[in-house]
Order: structure tokens, then C-alpha cells, then sequence
């Protein structure tokens, strides 16, 4: 009966130290969403993760939510006051935001913020309107304008994920 009795205790410590010492089954898989955060804490220097899904330059004036899998960010999203650029049509996927306070003709560089040909769909819901390019600092061809108070739910095959820098004005 001795036998029995630590052959069952020496299974149950090891099971224990299996679980303690995080084998297969105590593994949890990465969080998607947290590791898109963390690579564009990595990649695009100055951002702070403000919530689970986000990422703020500048305090605040610019924002880069990371759509949860699955999920898609509503127009609605866009605040009032900010214009906003949207990885998906129909306003879905990420969407990076800015807010019209930093706009002064001052030219904006979207791979600075991991977003570089990756527009599909906008929203202006700001006083400011915007001028979107081809190329970074502001070269290339203009692909398109953003009008105040205006929106577009997808962009035609020629300009879609295009967007490589912007001016507000």
C-alpha cells in the first residue's frame, strides 16, 4: 500500500510542477492586439499606449487604435474635431486619428506612425481640410482631399492603400 501511495503522491507533484512551471498546458497564447501595440511602440518612436487597443503621439493629438480581431471601429469613431484614416473600407479595421489642433499646413508622414499604404476609408470631422499623397513629405501626387465634415467609406482601386503623408490646413 506504501508503494501505491507514493507512486499517486509522485504523480501528483509532478503534475503540480508541470502547471508551476508553465508547460504546454498552463501556456497562454499571445494577445494579436498587444503585440500590434507593442510593435508600434517599437517602430514608431514617442507613442504611449493609452488603453488596450491604443497608441497617442503628441498627447492625444494623435491616436492609432488597433482593431480588436474581429471586431471593426464604427465612423462614429472619428470624434468631432479630429479627421481620421481607416485601414479597411467601411470604416473598418485600425484607424489612425488626429486631432484638428495640430494643424498648420504642417505636413505628416504616415509611416511615422505604421500607417503607410494602408488607407481604405476616411472621415473629416474636423474645421480642417486635408490634403493626402502619394509619397512622404508631401511628394508625389496628391491621391486625394478630405473636406471638412465630409467621409468616404472606400477609395477606388487606383488610390486605395496609397497614403503615404498628409497636410491639414
Amino acid at each position: 500500500m506504501s508503494h501505491r501511495l507514493a507512486a499517486i503522491l509522485a504523480a501528483t507533484a509532478a503534475g503540480f510542477a508541470l502547471l508551476a512551471g508553465g508547460g504546454a498546458a498552463g501556456a497562454a497564447a499571445p494577445d494579436p492586439t498587444q503585440q500590434k501595440i507593442n510593435q508600434l511602440l517599437t517602430e514608431s518612436p514617442g507613442g504611449v499606449q493609452t488603453s488596450k487597443n491604443t497608441v497617442a503621439w503628441e498627447n492625444g493629438a494623435i491616436v492609432y487604435t488597433v482593431a480588436r480581431k474581429g471586431a471593426t471601429i464604427a465612423a462614429a469613431a472619428c470624434e468631432a474635431g479630429r479627421f481620421c484614416l481607416y485601414e479597411n473600407n467601411n470604416f473598418g479595421g485600425s484607424v489612425l486619428s488626429f486631432s484638428e489642433r495640430i494643424c498648420d499646413n504642417r505636413i505628416i508622414n504616415l509611416p511615422s506612425f505604421n500607417f503607410n499604404d494602408k488607407t481604405s476609408s476616411w472621415a473629416d470631422n474636423a474645421n480642417v481640410d486635408v490634403d493626402v499623397w502619394a509619397d512622404t513629405g508631401a511628394g508625389g501626387s496628391r491621391i486625394f482631399q478630405m473636406f471638412a465634415f465630409t467621409e468616404s467609406p472606400g477609395l477606388p482601386r487606383s488610390i486605395n492603400d496609397r497614403a503615404s503623408s498628409l497636410n491639414c490646413f
